[in-house]
């Protein structure tokens, strides 16, 4: 029976290293996931094959260590210890950090384009064996099966009083245990969802895309040579060469972080539940460059069709940094809030002007603030528009959903104002509770008295929207380009409804403010 046991140890060993995936049959190949047993660069880059090479061109010349300055965020508050989640700032950063004050360049104007952030840490974490498609069938599955990573918020509020964290087990990976083959599988990684949000409720596509979008992420890092080390593992009867990879200890993606609500953000940390060698892990170089070029080639239609934006107005932002930069003050249904200790990244890669490369007209690139007249700042004139969801079941059981356009001063409360003082009402989409939760506003809307003013609100069904009106500073009225930020309203961000039945023949009259634009 001896040899019997030692040739099934030996086959068992044989087949744990060979092809790790054995261990986790059970888990489905994720839409979009590669062949764990067929796969290349060129396989998870099937973009545009002349912006792949355009990228290869600027690797050399663009990806070396150095400091990138402050960009053009909409908002920067706290310290890195205000900070409620991952820790505290490490004092040996490698990374030299500047200010906003020390950036000599005009960062681009981003107006109409959507800032799509993928940061990269510096940090690494050992994978094991875990590689290729395998890697990309791991972290896709438990991502999609992890209750924490589908739970909006921070990683501390989840998961009542379990662990914050999901596992992915069965690992190979080295040991210098004396007396033993020198492997063993009795590892598992920690998935931690710092943070997770996704508006699933406007665009039900995205989570499923920002999954796989990290998945992929973290299976290029295990196709780049310099991550990965060679290992020959002595056996019974031969040896079992493989390799063992380290990857980013931490991966964001975050969109769009560049002004309008949040609409998507996925904040992932591994940790590994042994020690083993030192792993060959870079950031800077391949691995930074090919996320890059796959970002651009592989997930601006996804990200297009999912949020229902132009491609062309989609922009990575795509680069490798240090703990404060994973650290924000999240809130769905607000803005992006940068902490004050990260210098994100200035401009995409390929489109800086600065730039010593080839350019690409293919990237769409935005232009420089320095290069547009900037206009002067407008009057304030403490007005308003607020646009309004209405359920309205009548008398006989009719029921309407409608938008009201309702202007008014500043600050002031107009969501059970008469329907008479809409300055405009179009019918809405939805059923009977549609107002706890509406949609955007979508779609252009002509205003022609408004305040006095000729206006038009636009919204493409994504955000907030924005007003297009006449310059009330001007001399003689002209044409409609003062343009107003619209934002969700902080009480409509909530989902609940008002009611505004006022006694008369109406049996319901329910409503939710949607949008506010004020100037």
């Amino acid at each position: 029976m001896k040899p019997a046991f030692f040739f099934l140890l030996a086959l068992l060993a044989a087949i744990g290293l060979a092809s790790p995936s054995i261990v986790s049959s059970s888990l489905s190949l994720a839409p979009n996931a590669s062949n764990a047993n067929d796969i290349s660069k060129q396989d998870l880059l099937r973009g545009d094959p002349e912006l792949k090479a355009w990228f290869a061109q600027l690797n050399e010349a663009t990806r070396r260590n150095e400091t990138w300055r402050a960009g053009h965020y909409p908002e920067v508050v706290g310290n890195a210890t205000d900070f409620p989640y991952n820790g505290s700032v490490s004092g040996d950063s490698s990374f030299n950090v500047t200010t906003a004050a020390d950036n000599k360049r005009a960062p681009p104007d981003l107006e109409g384009y959507y800032q799509v952030d993928v940061r990269i840490g510096r940090g690494s974490v050992h994978t094991g064996t875990l590689r290729k498609g395998r890697m990309f069938q791991r972290i896709y599955s438990t991502l999609k099966n992890c209750e924490l990573a589908q739970s909006p918020g921070e990683c501390n509020n989840m998961g009542g009083f379990g662990p914050c964290h999901c596992d992915i087990k069965y690992i190979v990976f080295d040991t210098e245990k004396p007396g033993t083959y020198r492997w063993s599988s009795d590892s598992y990684l920690k998935l931690r969802p710092e943070y997770s949000y996704f508006d699933v409720d406007r665009h039900p596509d995205i989570q499923d895309l920002g999954f796989r979008i990290i998945a992929r992420i973290y299976e290029l890092m295990t196709m780049q040579s310099n991550n990965c080390r060679y290992v020959n593992f002595p056996s019974m009867f031969n040896t079992l060469p493989t390799y063992m990879c380290s990857v980013a200890d931490q991966v964001e993606l975050a969109f769009p972080i560049n002004g309008g609500v949040i609409q998507g953000v996925l904040n992932v940390k591994l940790e590994w539940s042994r020690k083993t060698k030192e792993g060959t892990y870079t950031c800077e170089g391949d691995t930074e460059a090919d996320v890059d070029a796959m970002m651009w080639t592989d997930f601006r239609d996804d990200i297009a069709k999912g949020m229902n934006w132009p491609e062309k107005q989609i922009l990575p932002f795509v680069y490798c940094t240090d703990a404060p930069c994973f650290r924000q003050l999240l809130n769905p249904g607000h803005a992006w809030k940068e902490n004050k200790d990260c210098t994100p990244l200035n401009w995409p890669l390929g489109c800086d002007p600065e730039l010593k490369g080839p350019p690409n007209p293919k990237l769409n690139c935005p232009p420089s603030t320095e290069f547009k007249e900037a206009p002067g700042k407008p009057s304030r004139q403490n007005k308003a528009l607020s646009i309004i969801y209405q359920h309205w079941v009548g008398e006989s059981g009719s029921k309407i959903n409608s938008w009201l356009f309702i202007p008014g001063d500043y600050g002031v409360d107009r969501v059970c104002a008469a329907e008479d003082h809409a300055q405009k009402m179009v019918p809405a989409p939805g059923g009977d509770n549609t107002v706890i939760n509406p949609p955007w506003p979508g779609g252009t809307f002509e205003l022609n008295s408004l305040h006095g003013l000729e206006c038009g609100y636009k919204n493409d069904g994504s955000n907030p929207g924005a007003l297009f009106c006449q310059d009330w500073d001007a001399d003689k009225k002209g044409p409609k380009n003062r343009k107003i930020q619209c934002k969700i309203d902080p009480v409509g961000a909530l989902q609940k409804a008002d009611n505004c039945k006022s006694g008369g023949k109406e049996k319901e009259d329910r409503r939710h403010k949607v949008v506010t634009c004020d100037w």
